[in-house]
């Protein structure tokens, strides 16, 4: 499901929209019931939101918070501020969230882990150097694999 037209998406959501498209996997904008899911897999709303969720977003996640099936949130729960980690609004409770290369401050803070679900980290390659510039360490759980937990299920 997808909260807008396929024409309104532009820049990396419109690359992004294209590679699921191209995968196969169908697309609906119907908000008001959902099909029969074994999971949802939250992509609605990352690092980017700025304020609360309106209009067939803000319904979808509505919708989508009364499926039984479990939620994984890519990246951040939609709906949940990347700073504060509190909810601006309606916010999707996710089962677990795969945030990428750092987690944003937002997903650690206390609370959050009742949106969050169980975080884990995935390694998407950023070069050590990067991580330099900012001032960070590389994180070192990668030597484990590309992907790991880092905080225990809510």
């Amino acid at each position: 499901m997808i909260a807008a037209a396929p024409g309104d998406f532009a820049g990396v959501p419109a690359t992004q929209l294209a590679a699921v498209r191209a995968l196969g996997v169908p697309l609906s904008q119907a908000v008001s019931v959902l099909p029969e899911h074994g999971i949802l897999v939250d992509a609605l709303i990352g690092y980017g939101l700025r304020g609360p969720l309106q209009g067939a977003t803000q319904e979808l996640i509505t919708t989508a918070s009364g499926s039984p099936a479990p939620v994984v949130s890519l990246d951040v729960p939609s709906g949940l501020d990347v700073d504060s980690g509190a909810a601006l609004g309606p916010a999707l409770v996710a089962d677990a969230t795969m945030t990428l290369a750092l987690p944003k401050d937002g997903l650690l803070r206390p609370g959050a882990e009742r949106l969050v679900g169980t975080l884990y980290l995935a390694d998407i390659g950023v070069p050590g150097e990067v991580y330099a510039r900012l001032g960070l360490a590389p994180p070192p759980l990668f030597r484990e694999g590309p992907l790991v937990r880092l905080v225990r299920s809510a």
